[in-house]
């Protein structure tokens, strides 16, 4: 038997999700707002890493201005939930991630016909 607390947890926590097979109930209701919570709480972190290391640093460290650009496109994209009469601005960041994609497809489409 283990004494790992880790593996208890994820035991009991999947037998949980497994009492849903039955109805739904209180056991799995707490399992499922635990893993919402846990998950949200894992993406804020995540993102909350990405900004520092890939904007905050580059820009205070070095004085590197160019990395606004990408930051400023991704903070447009969400323009529509401050205000609903600013959906149009979404499109901008939005032309910009298809037209380098489409850019990106076709050069290594060019390069590997050749």
């Amino acid at each position: 038997m283990s004494t790992n607390p880790g593996i208890w947890v994820a035991s009991i926590l999947t037998i949980f999700v497994y009492s849903y097979l039955f109805k739904e109930n209180l056991f799995y209701q707490l399992t499922e707002h635990l893993y919402v919570g846990v998950a949200a709480g894992y993406t804020v972190t995540i993102a909350w890493t990405n900004i520092k290391s890939a904007v905050w640093q580059p820009l205070s460290a070095k004085g590197d201005y160019l990395v606004l650009v990408p930051a400023i496109l991704g903070l447009l994209l969400f323009a529509p939930f401050v205000s609903p009469s600013l959906k149009w601005v979404k499109r901008i960041p939005i032309a910009v991630i298809i037209g380098i994609g489409t850019a990106l497809t076709l050069r290594t489409t060019v390069i590997s016909s050749s």
